[in-house]
């Protein structure tokens, strides 16, 4: 940006228009046995049709699937990051079967789709990193906040996360944080939780790792 801004207004762009339109009136009649399209045979006939990749859009797929299976296991990512991408298992493929369908193609997914497929995603995650750092930077905040709190004695075993919250306090103010980051304490041993029956709703209450008050 160089600071200067300009009100433009003008018409859409017609033919992108029209060819946007054309395919989307196009995937809505697609048949599906024009499309070269398979059935699983124990379905005799009657399942969800499908296409394949063709054999080097499979190769590279197989190969991105096993770099992110080793990235989701890894203790790289935290755990929510992780399991947002474990779930671009299934969203490659399909990315790449609508690019095919909407290039107007029908057979075996190519190469091209894949690859476009897979161009997109990194785009995506690219977004969903910032915004899970987000995320993992307020509960790290509140952790931190609580760890502070232990160790000046505030907190003692046996506590809950209703002892936790205080809207006047920083990194402590809504209780959506306080139970994230007191999650987070669990994850690392800092803290044990443990369910206790009250007669009613049962109170969850924490015990202090020793080594959390050095």
């Amino acid at each position: 940006f160089n600071g200067n801004w300009k009100s433009t207004d003008r018409y859409p762009d017609a033919m992108a228009k029209t060819a946007a339109f054309e395919c989307y009136s196009r995937l809505a009649s697609l048949d599906a046995s024009e499309l070269g399209a398979e059935r699983d045979a124990f379905d005799h006939g009657s399942g969800i049709p499908f296409l394949r990749f063709a054999p080097d859009a499979l190769e590279a797929f197989v190969t991105w699937r096993g770099e992110l299976e080793a990235r989701v296991r890894s203790d790289d990512l935290s755990p929510h990051f992780a399991a947002h991408l474990a779930k671009y298992r299934g969203l490659i493929p399909r990315l790449a079967l609508v690019y095919h369908l909407a290039s107007g193609r029908s057979g075996s997914v190519p190469l091209e789709a894949c690859v476009a497929a897979l161009s997109w995603a990194e785009y995506l995650e690219a977004h969903a990193a910032r915004a899970y750092a987000s995320v993992d930077r307020i509960k790290t905040s509140g952790a931190e906040a609580i760890l502070a709190r232990i160790r000046k004695g505030a907190l003692q075993d046996g506590f809950t996360a209703r002892d936790v919250y205080r809207p006047e306090r920083s990194g402590l103010k809504d209780r959506d944080t306080v139970t994230a980051a007191l999650a987070l304490l669990v994850d690392y041993d800092w803290l044990q939780a443990k369910r206790i029956k009250t007669g009613g709703r049962p109170t969850e209450v924490f015990s202090i790792n020793p080594a959390a008050l050095q």
